[in-house]
């Protein structure tokens, strides 16, 4: 299965290569950065929130942090693990996310996950849900994650 992943760079941070422009946005033809089986959970109509989950995986030879996440379809977003607190489960809110170089981070039910909260409009399973990645040097890694 393929996740669509494109860079998305500031017209000032062109590091990542050679670049083409879609819709007065500058997208990076390489990427340091390589998102796979990105994934949002469905959730029944009128439910607040939801989660996403995927593996981020940095090519390149320096450590990378993820700084924020947005989507242009929820309110907020944000990173947040599962800890287990006196045989709870509880969410606390990550401040950044490092991912090692030449290395993985995968977010997942139970861990790491992406928490999508105040969206504007119903998930449809089998649709894809646009996530948007900061990274702590300007550059920004837009992922498709299908909704399921």
């Amino acid at each position: 299965m393929v996740i669509l992943a494109t860079m998305l760079v500031f017209s000032e941070s062109l590091r990542a290569g050679p670049v083409k422009v879609e819709k007065n946005i500058v997208i990076a033809e390489k990427s340091a950065i390589k998102a796979s089986h990105a994934w949002v959970r469905a959730m029944p109509p009128g439910s607040a929130m939801t989660a996403a989950y995927l593996t981020l995986e940095n090519t390149s030879d320096k450590p990378l942090k993820v700084i924020s996440v947005s989507s242009p379809q929820a309110n907020d977003c944000s990173i947040h693990k599962t800890v287990i607190e006196k045989g709870i489960n509880r969410m606390r809110e990550v401040k950044y996310l490092s991912i090692p170089a030449h290395q993985s981070v995968t977010l997942s039910p139970g861990g790491l996950h992406i928490m999508i909260m105040g969206m504007n409009r119903p998930l449809k399973k089998g649709a894809l849900f646009p996530i948007v990645f900061k990274y702590s040097d300007g550059s920004l890694l837009q992922v498709e994650a299908l909704i399921k």
